[in-house]
């Protein structure tokens, strides 16, 4: 899920507000199979954001269904032919489900009892949770519970940065800033070379 900061709307053009009205300037846009209405300095969550994304990249939304400058409205059919939404990307993150929450809110008394199960050697997980999850491929999913990712984060924060090193530089698979943009275009670029030998 991206977090975005909107920062600019086009074709918008801004409108001197009548004395004591106020006017709001927003638009309607379409992205991820979702509508949301954004205003300038708008911090808003996108469900599903095509492409890899850092903090401070400029992203342009063409799907705008509706432009409002507080006086004038314009609607498209179904989208307004030359209008654009631009965006600033913030972050990348989820929403905190359910047991994130449970955990949290008696976080030291949780932290403390998986630290003393360490230390005293009787640490076990807790058995998987298994479910199935269409989106839309058909997929197994088992989980570990909470607690548990607690854990295995702690134990990646000390084996990652010895073993990452060690890795080919075209190893992707849950590595940072090695998602599927990166592996698609090593990829292409092998594609490029074993048809062009001389690229070499």
């Amino acid at each position: 899920m991206g977090r975005i900061l909107f920062c600019n709307k086009k074709p918008m053009t801004a409108a001197k507000p009548k004395e004591n009205k106020k006017t709001e300037e927003f638009a309607v846009i379409k992205t991820g199979g979702k509508q949301y209405k954004v205003s300038v300095g708008d911090v808003i969550r996108i469900e599903k954001l095509d492409g890899e994304h850092k903090k401070g990249d400029k992203i342009v939304f063409d799907k705008v269904l509706m432009v409002d400058n507080g006086q004038d409205t314009t609607i498209g059919t179904p989208y307004i032919t030359g209008a654009k939404v631009e965006a600033v990307f913030e972050e990348e993150g989820r929403n905190k489900k359910i047991d994130v929450i449970k955990f949290e809110k008696d976080l030291e008394r949780n932290l403390l009892d998986l630290q003393f199960e360490l230390k005293n050697q009787f640490y076990k997980p807790l058995p998987l949770e298994t479910f199935i999850k269409r989106d839309p491929k058909t997929r197994k999913i088992s989980k570990s519970d909470f607690r548990d990712r607690v854990i295995h984060h702690a134990i990646i924060n000390i084996l990652e940065p010895i073993f990452d090193k060690t890795f080919i530089y075209d190893s992707c698979a849950s590595r940072k800033g090695k998602g599927n943009l990166f592996a698609l275009r090593r990829f292409e670029k092998f594609v490029r070379i074993a048809q062009e030998p001389s690229l070499l």
